[in-house]
This record gives C-alpha cells, structure tokens and sequence, in this order.
C-alpha cells in the first residue's frame, strides 16, 4: 500500500476554541474548554455499498471534494478526525465525568462489532490473539463508535442515535486497524500515513492501536464504522465548539445541493463516503432533503468544551478472561 498525501486540513486550533451460546476461554481526565494549539492534518478517506454511478458533471467541484473527503475504502481508512452522534443525556454526563467512552452507547447487548470480535476471538493464530486484546484489555476493551462526517450516520442505521455531536480527534502515531470478518485475514493495520504495519508488531506492543475501521459485509443490511477503542490514543475530544458548528452546517448544505442534483444515481464517492447500506441513505432527493433537515435541527447545546484525556496505556495489565463464539452470529436489521 502505498502512502497518500492528506487531501484536508482541518482548522481545529481555532474551531475547537469558540469547539448463540458463548464459551469462556482465557487470554493470556483533566477538561479545559480551550483549543488545542495545533491544527492536525486529516487524510480523507470497501466497497460494502453499491457501486455508484457517476454523475460527477452535474456536480460543481466542492461537492466532488466534500464526498472525496468522507469516503472510505479498504486501502484509505486512517483518520485522525472522526465523529460521533449521542443523546443530550449522554453529553450531560460527558460534561460532568469527561468519559469519552459509554457502556450505554447501544444499551440493547453486544454490538455486531463485539459479536463478530467473539467469533474472531476464537481462533488459535494471531488474528485471535488481536480480537481477544480487544475484548479483554482493561485499555482496549471499552469503545465509541464513530464515522468520518456526520452527515452518514446522522438518521442511524435502525434509528437516530442522537443530535449531540461529538469531534475526536486521535494522536498522529495512532494505529488503525480494518476488520472484516469475512476475509479469512480479518486485520489490516496502517499508520496515519497509510503505511502497513505488522500485526505481530501490534500484538507485542498494542498501545498506539486506537480504531478500527469495521466493514460488515456478509450481514443484512452492510454497514461499515469506526470504533474508537483506546483513550490512550486521543488527542482530544470535544463538545458544542464552532468547529462542529461549521462541520453540520457544511454537511447540511451539500446534502441540500446533492437532493437539488442527483436522482436516483449516486455521485462518484457517494457509496464509499455512507456508512449504512439502508434504504433511508440511498441518494433520492427525498432522502437527502430529509437528512439536510435533520442536520439543521441538530442544535449543539452547551458551552464548547474541549478534552484532552490524560489516560496512558496499561501494559502491565492481564486481559481479562473473554467470551468468545464458536459459530459466527446472525445479524439483522430491527425494525
């Protein structure tokens, strides 16, 4: 894999201111409300979804460039800026503890992630030894789901998952790992700069890994996500800040101009920028006019506080024992 220059720059220095059954097996913050004082730069970034049909000339060229920079693919998956829906309740909470991280997040059980990382957990090579890291480390076990803009997961994948949105931004020497369960090589793990890393360099030193690029593509509906796994690798997080502000506002403006353009065709990068193969993203008109209206209506409430998590990684620590699963799990929409 070769390494890929940036394609965005994100102001944040300034922005962020104003900013069925399982079996058991063994596996052997201080807040301040001020900006950071460097802006990081933010490489944009498979195919899960339908490939889209072009229709690129019927776009002007800031639209072009804003899918570019959300999409996501199989070989461009690292981000250093990612985002986060949550209920006002939960960022109420946040505001109190600084805990980035919400065991609530999906309170209905394990995830399709944690599902999926029990079934992986279960084999005797290193592609087990990661998952069950990953369950079972005091560091690495506890998660936030996230995607690269907000505007494609802003309706959820069965339901919304809140209108407070949340920026993290992750340490330039974060690791980041693809998981696709389908692949019989489930992990593929890169630097920022797209650089392959070694898994085994991973399993002998895990404190740099801090998300991991999910692709779900044998389940109904596909869906794709970014889990952010290890406070360790934060550089900061961040509430109600200008920065999110301006993020919404020009997200609702280009779906509003996409819903102006498009049919029923998907522009080029439409597909690898969604997160959800499901029917209230696909690219009508109707669809995106109704997402542009949510992101209006998604009122950042509260003074901008920004987070910078003091929390080091613990490589003393034993993982936990973990559960892991023998047939892979079923997964489907509820609806």
């Amino acid at each position: 894999m070769s390494a890929r220059s940036p394609r965005t720059v994100l102001t944040l220095a300034s922005a962020l201111l104003a900013c069925d059954a399982t079996v058991g097996e063994s596996v052997a913050p201080e807040a301040r409300a001020v900006a950071p004082s460097a802006a990081p730069e933010v490489a944009s970034s498979s195919e899960v979804l339908p490939t889209a049909v072009a229709v690129d000339d019927e776009l002007d060229a800031s639209l072009v460039d804003w899918l570019r920079d959300g999409a996501m693919h199989d070989d461009d998956f690292a981000r250093r800026v990612v985002f986060s829906w949550a209920s006002e309740r939960a960022v109420d909470r946040m505001r109190i503890d600084h805990a980035l991280f919400d065991d609530e997040q999906l309170p209905e059980g394990p995830t399709p992630y944690v599902q999926r990382l029990e079934h992986t957990a279960s084999r005797d090579d290193e592609a087990g030894r990661l998952a069950r890291l990953l369950l079972g480390h005091p560091s690495l076990r506890r998660r936030r789901y996230a995607w690269s803009r907000p505007w494609a997961t802003r309706r959820g994948i069965t339901r919304p998952y809140g209108d407070q949105l949340l920026a993290v931004v992750l340490k330039p020497d974060t690791i980041v790992a693809r998981y696709d369960p389908s692949d019989p090589q489930p992990w593929t793990l890169v630097d920022m700069d797209g650089r392959a890393v070694p898994l085994g360099r991973v399993l002998d030193d895990p404190s740099r890994l801090g998300a991991i690029y999910h692709v779900r593509r044998d389940g109904e509906p596909a869906f794709r996500e970014i889990v952010v796994c290890n406070e360790a690798a934060i550089e900061s997080w961040s509430v109600a800040t200008p920065f999110i502000d301006a993020t919404l506002r020009e997200d609702a403006g280009a779906v509003r101009r996409l819903a102006e353009t498009v049919g029923h065709q998907a522009p080029r990068d439409y597909d690898a920028a969604r997160a959800f193969a499901v029917a209230h993203y696909d690219p009508t008109s109707d669809n995106l006019e109704a997402l542009a209206e949510l992101l209006d209506d998604s009122i950042q409430r509260g003074a901008p506080l920004v987070v910078t998590p003091r929390a080091s990684f613990d490589h003393a620590a034993d993982p936990a024992t973990v559960s892991v699963r023998r047939l892979p799990p079923k997964f489907f929409e509820v609806v």
